[in-house]
């Protein structure tokens, strides 16, 4: 109950301070006690603008005297560059009557205030990603180091060749004649040509004795009949039927 009474004897003081209300007057329209906030926000509201030109304008004449005690010992950047760091500031490369000297000075006088323009790009997680990459590739260069006999560990081995001065004219003298490696590929053709001659004279078209005496094993097409008077003669002795095995394999 105590709080209550002081919020209402606080806005009765409040109202009477702002002339609301008082001994002639009992009471007062919302609108005027909305006009008068109005008009005092208004009021703050400007002073505290007044402020910041305030200092805006001494930092930019603190700015401007900088910039003039050392515009002659300052070197001025070459027209392109200029033109580039003030795109990458999203700013015009040259204003209406502005001078490329002036154009520069402009720059500078931005990279003074406002030294890093993409900071508000940026991310700690990017500016981590980029301290990450920065260790590891440190570590790639601290790692390439050298050996014993002066060279890098990353270099590649190459085995030394015992090829002699003898060896290459012997070489040189079978260039565009047949070597041997293709003599031993005609060989191994002409050896199984030779195998296959002799299996056609020793068995010829007759059919091998595999199911001859069983049907359901290796059953032919048709169910032909096989009989052993149709067995090639020589497929009935144990060293020629070795010898046929082996080159049929």
């Amino acid at each position: 109950m105590d709080v209550l009474k002081a919020e209402i004897e606080r806005k009765r003081k409040e109202l009477e301070n702002r002339q609301l209300v008082g001994p002639q007057r009992k009471f007062f329209k919302r609108e005027e006690l909305i006009k008068q906030t109005t008009e005092e926000y208004e009021q703050r509201r400007r002073a505290k603008h007044q402020d910041e030109d305030d200092d805006e304008s001494s930092s930019l004449l603190s700015v401007t005297s900088l910039l003039k005690k050392k515009q002659e010992d300052e070197r001025v950047l070459p027209r392109k560059e200029v033109i580039r760091r003030l795109r990458d500031r999203s700013e015009p490369i040259l204003l209406f009557g502005e001078t490329e000297t002036e154009a520069f000075h402009r720059l500078r006088r931005l990279e003074i205030l406002e030294p890093e323009v993409d900071r508000g790009l940026r991310n700690d997680f990017q500016e981590a990603m980029e301290k990450v990459d920065q260790i590891y590739l440190d570590e790639i260069l601290k790692s390439q180091g050298k050996t014993e006999d002066g060279k890098s560990v990353h270099d590649v081995k190459v085995e030394n060749d015992t090829t002699t001065l003898e060896d290459i004219q012997h070489i040189a003298q079978e260039l565009g004649e047949r070597r041997s490696k293709g003599k031993d590929a005609e060989m191994i053709l002409t050896a199984l040509r030779a195998n296959d001659a002799y299996l056609q004279m020793a068995i010829g078209n007759a059919p091998w004795p595999i199911g001859v005496t069983m049907v359901g094993i290796h059953a032919r097409t048709g169910r032909e009949k096989i009989f052993s008077q149709n067995i090639a003669r020589i497929l009935h002795f144990g060293v020629p039927w070795c010898a046929v095995q082996c080159k049929m394999r």
